[in-house]
């Protein structure tokens, strides 16, 4: 066991658990800041457990973040499409890797100005931070709706 995961996952809990169980304490300002902190984290400790980490069983692993805080993406999708990223040989392929940021050189140039400085910003560390989980959640569901609608899914 990875005592470190562990507790990463016991302070995301205790966040989420505080900003919205003590909001009239913490105010909405604190309470919408440390509740996004605890969520991001929880992102990144779902990340972890579906490589395997901190338990030796998926189901460990699992139980640690249930129930799943994910805003959008329900975490069984999430780790199936993570799985199918990995599984890519070529890894940043538009088309076949479900968590590319790459565009098809040919649609690139069929985009307006400002869609491609939405995803030229998005490039950065900040564009990452400030649109990345916006543009990222809309485009995943974007990508499964149409998936589904062909029947592919």
């Amino acid at each position: 066991m990875e005592w470190p995961t562990v507790l990463v996952g016991l302070g995301c809990y205790t966040g989420i658990l505080a900003a919205t169980a003590k909001v009239d304490v913490l105010g909405y300002g604190v309470a919408a800041l440390l509740l996004t902190l605890a969520l991001t984290l929880f992102s990144s400790l779902s990340h972890e457990v579906l490589h395997g980490h901190p338990f030796q069983t998926r189901a460990w692993n699992e139980a640690l973040i249930f129930p799943a805080f994910g805003l959008f993406i329900p975490y069984g999708r999430f780790r199936d499409t993570h799985f199918a990223h990995h599984q890519d040989p070529v890894l940043t392929d538009p088309y076949d890797d479900p968590e590319s940021h790459f565009v098809d050189p040919a649609v690139w140039v069929g985009w307006s100005l400002p869609r491609r400085w939405i995803y030229t910003f998005n490039n950065t560390l900040l564009g990452r931070m400030m649109i990345g989980p916006v543009l990222g959640s809309s485009n995943f569901t974007l990508r499964i709706s149409r998936r589904c609608v062909k029947g592919t899914d």
